[in-house]
C-alpha cells in the first residue's frame, strides 16, 4: 500500500510531496529492513525514478548505480530486477533523452 501512495504522487506529479515521501520511505527501510533489503532496494529505485522524473537524471544516476550494483550482487546478473536496473540506467545515461537537470 505505501508503495502505490507514492506511485500514485509519481504519476500526479506534486514534486516536493513525492520528493519527501520517497526520501522518507528509504529512510525508513534502510532503519528498520536494512541498506540490502529488497524493498529497501526498490524504495531507493522508486526515489531515483521520481528524480529522473523531476528532471534530476544526474541524481537519478547516483541512487540507481548503487542499486544496480547491490542487485548484481544479492541476485545476479540474470535476474529481471537486475535487468530492468541496468536497462533504467542504460535510458538516463543516453545523450538523445532530451531531459536536462532542471530544480525542483
Amino acid at each position: 500500500m505505501l508503495y502505490r501512495a507514492g506511485a500514485s504522487l509519481l504519476n500526479a506529479h506534486p514534486h516536493s510531496a513525492s520528493s519527501t515521501y520517497w526520501e522518507h520511505m528509504v529512510a525508513d527501510c534502510e532503519r528498520l529492513l536494512g541498506s540490502e533489503h529488497p524493498h529497501t532496494l526498490t524504495a531507493r529505485a522508486s526515489l531515483a525514478a521520481f528524480y529522473r522524473q523531476a528532471g534530476r537524471t544526474n541524481e537519478a544516476i547516483e541512487i540507481e548505480e548503487p542499486v544496480l550494483t547491490e542487485y548484481e550482487r544479492l541476485l545476479g546478473n540474470e535476474h529481471p530486477d537486475t535487468h530492468s536496473a541496468r536497462d533504467v540506467l542504460s535510458r538516463w545515461r543516453s545523450a538523445g533523452d532530451g531531459l536536462g537537470e532542471s530544480p525542483l
